[in-house]
């Protein structure tokens, strides 16, 4: 057991927002309780309303305090969204006045202080986020509480996610809810936070793993960096990661290895063997065997053991189906949210039912197909636009809204596929798909290595919106953020978030001039004179508030209850 403690801030912050969630809703609601017993009030008491993000990280959160709400006895609606957009927030408001509801907001709603100041000026609210909070000139007041892991000096990019800020939550909540932390660690793998040594986790990721270590709710299991749905031999001689050569592609020398080591290739019924079918001290066995060959084969190599090792983190509870992998459960949430059945992903974390399982575990065939469709088209395609910093392409009708950003991190994360479409990964990729109505998904991604030059793309990004008179300012991490983009202005916008871009490099603005077609030259000149317009009229924004023009319903998935 772990003798390490959470970070003293976050604690605190947590707690506070806990402290908000009693005053404002617990006491109201017990006391209400017990007032309809004795037929004393009246028989309406709003429901808690959570509002969560589409991807791994925002089901986790949302399926983390709805159970934890449940052991309360306190009743609960999920709605899960895209992203908080102006378009959605009236239904929100409407919703919370005439029904009473207390809402959280969970993996989003920091980069959105200015819609939510607006149109819940009243409410009653907590912000649980770990994404980069909206900065602005003047201080945005607001009416709920705002849980940030910046604001307690932990990294949101790498140490937590959302689904963490929830599960620590809970556990103010009741001490008990421990149980619940194998949640919140698939969902900081969804949001790639095991990025340390052997694919560990750092910071409160760690603290929160260790809790579902303790609870047995997950098991870590290091073990060969070898695909587990491939045989043996084939996965030895084919599969072993980038830059490790141990058996030369040749199936038989792996073959003759396992035989050498006493492991055997195939079952009684001459059926092949895999990583999984393996029994504890055969894996021993096994990584002992292949860190042997490799130290003895590769003293030259760049690589090190642990890139040859990985670590996996099994759940117990999901041992007789194919999401026993967190990773394979995290992909599985992953599909559900991008296909947009995210009620199906709530409901293999809430119900966990086999039904439910095999739903999701389909979904997640069906997206992976339509993710290896839309890398295809885009290799066949090669279909981007080069600008100085920055190389974009379009998702056309070939890659969703859904898939685009995934696209993007692939290129980024594969070499491979990278090479293939001629893209240059020394760049940030930046990605757009058509979403809703006249508007553009985009989604922006790059290295560490060029995150080390500098640049911040959660920042370039909410500079150009804010440049463009964008009311959704955008945002996210520094090597991964997006934005919704008026299709009339995506050529602005790119060209405008290109020179953030090359200022974050450390160009000076004067020095920047178009190399791209007219158009992206009338846009940049449009970009130069918006920004001159912000420097000599920005003022402090006052209290005095325009009301907007009706909007459509939001497309919020509005069918998950507890």
């Amino acid at each position: 057991m772990s003798t390490s403690t959470f970070n003293e801030k976050l604690e605190d912050l947590i707690s506070q927002a806990f402290e908000y969630f009693r005053t404002h809703y617990i006491e109201k609601y017990r006391t209400h309780s017990k007032n309809v017993q004795s037929q004393e009030g009246e028989d309406s008491m709003g429901n808690v309303h959570i509002y969560s993000h589409i991807d791994t990280d925002g089901l986790c959160a949302a399926s983390i305090l709805s159970l934890a709400l449940k052991r309360e006895s306190i009743s609960y609606h999920i709605t899960i969204l895209k992203q908080i957009r102006e378009k959605n927030m009236e239904e929100i408001a409407a919703k919370m006045k005439e029904n009473r509801e207390f809402l959280f907001f969970l993996d989003f709603g920091s980069g959105h202080l200015n819609l939510l100041s607006e149109y819940l000026e009243h409410g009653e609210y907590i912000i649980l986020d770990h994404h980069q909070p909206l900065e602005t000139k003047e201080p945005i007041s607001i009416s709920g509480f705002h849980a940030n892991s910046y604001f307690a000096e932990v990294d949101g990019s790498n140490d937590i996610c959302g689904a963490g800020m929830a599960y620590l939550f809970a556990k103010k909540m009741r001490k008990d809810n421990t149980d619940l932390s194998y949640l919140a660690v698939i969902g900081a793998i969804g949001d790639h936070q095991n990025t340390g040594e052997q694919q560990s986790f750092s910071g409160e990721n760690s603290l929160i793993l260790q809790d579902a270590l303790d609870s047995n709710q997950v098991i870590q299991d290091v073990e060969p960096l070898l695909p587990r749905t491939i045989s043996l031999p084939l996965g030895l001689a084919n599969s072993l990661p980038d830059g490790i050569e141990l058996f030369d592609n040749d199936i038989n020398k792996s073959t003759f290895f396992l035989k050498k080591i006493g492991i055997k290739h195939e079952d009684g019924f001459g059926h092949p063997r895999f990583l999984p079918d393996l029994s504890t001290s055969e894996k021993r066995t096994l990584t002992s065997e292949l860190v042997k060959k490799f130290l003895s084969e590769n003293k030259d190599s760049t690589k090190s053991i642990s890139d040859l090792l990985i670590t996996h983190y099994l759940l117990p509870q999901f041992k007789e189906h194919e999401c026993y992998d967190a990773k394979d459960f995290s992909k599985m949430l992953d599909a559900c949210g991008r296909l947009n059945i995210p009620s199906i992903g709530i409901a293999c974390c809430v119900i966990r039912s086999d039904k439910m399982l095999k739903k999701g575990l389909e979904a997640s065939k069906k997206y992976s197909k339509n993710l290896q469709d839309g890398v295809k088209w885009l290799i066949d395609k090669k279909k981007f636009t080069h600008y100085k910093a920055i190389e974009v392409f379009d998702g056309e009708d070939k890659i969703s809204e859904y898939l685009v950003g995934v696209v993007s991190s692939l290129l980024i994360d594969s070499s491979e596929f990278a090479k293939s479409t001629e893209v240059d990964t020394s760049k940030p990729i930046i990605g757009y798909a058509n979403s809703d109505g006249n508007e553009y998904k985009v989604s922006a991604r790059c290295s560490e290595a060029v995150i080390n030059q500098g640049v911040d793309l959660s920042q370039a990004i909410r500079s150009t919106c804010t440049i463009m008179d964008l009311k959704a300012k955008g945002g996210g991490h520094p090597p991964a953020a997006g934005a919704y983009v008026p299709k009339n202005q995506i050529r602005q916008f790119l060209f405008q978030l290109d020179q953030q871009i090359r200022l974050q490099l450390g160009e000076k603005i004067d020095d920047i001039t178009s190399t791209t077609n007219s158009s992206q030259n009338d846009a940049a000149k449009h970009s130069e004179k918006l920004l001159e317009k912000k420097k000599s009229t920005q003022k402090p924004s006052k209290d005095k508030k325009t009301k907007p023009p009706p909007k459509k319903k939001s497309k919020g998935l509005d069918n998950f209850w507890g």
